[in-house]
């Protein structure tokens, strides 16, 4: 770790919060930066619980089919290409009540993987 990265990511943590409690929205990719190139989706970190939690805010998940095959991870060039994504309903504040991260993680990554069909995108 870098000196000063800590300060930083609890910087960038504190204006999120901020952010969502005036209003603003937030796009969080829970599996962090770089999914895997093969499309199946890597494990989820906990900041996006973290952050909606202190925020009091829901979480709208969003899946997303098809961008490794049009920009694949790790690199740089950006190609036109057909994606999907399919917007779900809100998991709210009563959607984390009395449940670990760990086990609202799980929901979460569940609600995305229900709408990836596997099948190829026109």
């Amino acid at each position: 770790m870098t000196p000063g990265s800590v300060s930083d990511a609890r910087g960038s943590w504190r204006e999120a919060v901020a952010a969502l409690k005036e209003g603003e929205s937030l796009v969080i990719f829970p599996e962090g930066t770089w999914g895997n190139r093969d499309g199946r989706m890597l494990p989820f970190q906990k900041g996006v619980i973290r952050i909606a939690r202190e925020a009091g805010v829901p979480v709208v998940p969003v899946t997303i089919e098809g961008s490794n095959r049009v920009n694949p991870p790790r690199t740089k060039e950006i190609h036109p290409g057909a994606i999907r994504m399919t917007i779900h309903p809100p998991l709210g504040p009563a959607s984390w009540e009395g449940v670990t991260d760990e086990a609202w993680l799980e929901t979460l990554r569940e609600r995305i993987a229900e709408a990836a069909s596997g099948t190829s995108i026109p």
